[in-house]
C-alpha cells in the first residue's frame, strides 16, 4: 500500500516547484481570460458581441486548468490583432477632430477637477465660429467675464465664453462656422476665448476633440 501511494505522488510531480509554477501561471491566464469574456458579455453591444462571436468560433469556451493554454493564447492574440475595428468602441477619443473656433494660442490648459476648459488667446480672429451645428441652449452674462454661449448637439455641449457681445439667441438653430459673438478685451488689451466641452453633462478636455494649430 505504501509503495502504491508513493508511486501516485511521484506521478503527480507535486513536489516539483516548476510544475507548481506552471500550473499557477496557466490557472491565472485562464481566470483572466474568462473574466475578459464575461466583461464583453456584460457590455452587450454590437462591436463586443461581434468580437465574442469571433472568439467563440476560434477557440470555444471549454477550459481546463491543467490543460496547456499556449495554443489558446496565440489564437486569442491573433484575434485581437485582427479585430481593431470592433475594439474602437473602447476608444473615447475622436479620430477626427473639430476645427478650432479661432486662430490662437492656448494660454491656460484643461486640468481635470481644477480647470474645466481652455483659454485661447486670439492672434487674429475677433469673432469665434461654431465648431459644429446645434441649438443654442443658453446665453449667460457674468460681470467680470462677459457672455457665455452654450451650444448643444446631441450629448455634447460647447461653451464659448469671454464674449463682449453675442450674435445668437436661446433656442436658435445654428450651423457650423456661424459667428458666435465678439471677443471681449481684458485689462492688458488682449482678446481671449474661453472654451469648454461637456459630454453627457461631464467636462472633458477640449484638446481631445478640437484641432488647435
Amino acid at each position: 500500500m505504501k509503495t502504491r501511494v508513493r508511486k501516485n505522488i511521484n506521478k503527480l510531480n507535486l513536489h516539483t516547484p516548476k510544475h507548481i509554477k506552471n500550473f499557477i501561471n496557466k490557472s491565472i491566464f485562464v481566470i483572466v481570460f474568462t473574466l475578459f469574456i464575461l466583461l464583453l458579455k456584460r457590455i452587450n453591444i454590437n462591436p463586443t458581441n461581434s468580437l465574442l462571436g469571433k472568439i467563440n468560433q476560434g477557440i470555444g469556451y471549454e477550459f481546463h486548468l491543467v490543460k496547456d493554454t499556449k495554443g489558446y493564447f496565440e489564437k486569442f492574440r491573433n484575434l485581437l490583432d485582427n479585430s481593431s475595428q470592433a475594439l474602437q468602441v473602447f476608444n473615447p477619443i475622436r479620430t477626427e477632430k473639430y476645427p478650432s473656433p479661432i486662430e490662437g494660442v492656448i494660454k491656460r490648459n484643461y486640468i481635470k477637477g481644477e480647470n474645466t476648459g481652455v483659454d485661447i488667446q486670439s492672434t487674429k480672429d475677433e469673432e469665434p465660429k461654431a465648431i459644429t451645428d446645434g441649438i443654442v441652449k443658453s446665453v449667460d452674462f457674468t460681470e467680470n467675464q462677459g457672455y457665455f454661449v452654450t451650444v448643444k448637439k446631441k450629448d455634447m455641449e460647447i461653451i464659448y465664453g469671454y464674449l463682449s457681445k453675442p450674435f445668437v439667441a436661446v433656442d436658435e438653430e445654428i450651423e457650423t462656422d456661424t459667428s458666435i459673438g465678439v471677443l471681449g478685451t481684458n485689462q492688458n488689451q488682449e482678446k481671449y476665448l474661453r472654451l469648454e466641452i461637456k459630454l453627457d453633462g461631464n467636462y472633458v478636455n477640449p484638446t481631445d476633440y478640437i484641432e488647435f494649430k
